[in-house]
């Protein structure tokens, strides 16, 4: 677009942003952002949460903080980004912090932000924040919880082997399940070694996808160590 003679606008940017984001091209995200400043589409904010974005999913926080708008400024995209970024890289304790702010300060938090933070609960092994927020959501914000939100629950239960809880969820879970979040438990109960469930788990799983070869593995090599 440059080397044609076509202007650059908000979009094209954001557009080329989003681009390096997916494929993790860190320099040639860095390369645009030096553009937007130059050419001053700097205070967008559709380029600020684009480059926000770029860099959290790059691993470069310190250079989300350093572009992160004030709070009154930020739109949800830009809470649920930063808590995303923190979520992704490990700073489980930075995303809480970061969504108990955006409650004080910023909008109403939405469906992905609570995917967003239920997902850093999982991998922060934080099983009795996430059942809160779960509970949560649906109860103080009215968001219903879909099959994201649920596969982030089992997922977290099975991780830290509260197997009975993870099956309990499943039975009184209001929407239907999917193959991720039985693959999710199959996973879990391999990894801790729970043939009777893991069972159930495989004979859903198959139910919903019968050519999915990972249940038969996942279960094969199960059956092997027991």
């Amino acid at each position: 677009m440059h080397r044609t003679g076509l202007e650059f606008d908000q979009f094209s940017f954001s557009g080329g942003l989003a681009a390096s984001s997916s494929l993790g091209l860190l320099q040639e995200g860095q390369q645009l952002h030096d553009m937007i400043i130059k050419l001053r589409f700097e205070s967008d904010l559709h380029v600020i949460n684009a480059a926000m974005d770029m860099y959290g999913k790059c691993g470069e926080m310190l250079d989300v903080l350093q572009i992160l708008p004030t709070s009154k400024d930020r739109s949800r995209l830009s809470w649920n980004i930063l808590i995303s970024g923190f979520s992704r890289h490990g700073g489980f304790q930075k995303a809480r912090e970061t969504f108990h702010q955006m409650l004080e300060e910023g909008p109403t938090p939405d469906h992905v932000t609570f995917v967003t933070l239920l997902s850093a609960c999982n991998h922060g092994g934080l099983v009795d924040e996430g059942l809160a927020y779960f509970s949560l959501m649906n109860i103080d914000f009215g968001v219903s919880p879909e099959i994201e939100h649920c596969v982030c629950i089992v997922d977290l239960l099975g991780r830290m082997e509260r197997f009975i809880d993870a099956e309990n969820f499943i039975k009184e879970m209001q929407v239907a399940s999917n193959d991720v979040l039985w693959r999710s438990l199959l996973s879990a109960c391999r990894t801790h070694n729970n043939l009777e469930l893991g069972k159930k788990a495989a004979e859903n799983l198959l139910e919903l996808d019968p050519s999915d070869d990972s249940a038969h593995v996942l279960l094969s090599h199960m059956c092997a160590t027991n």
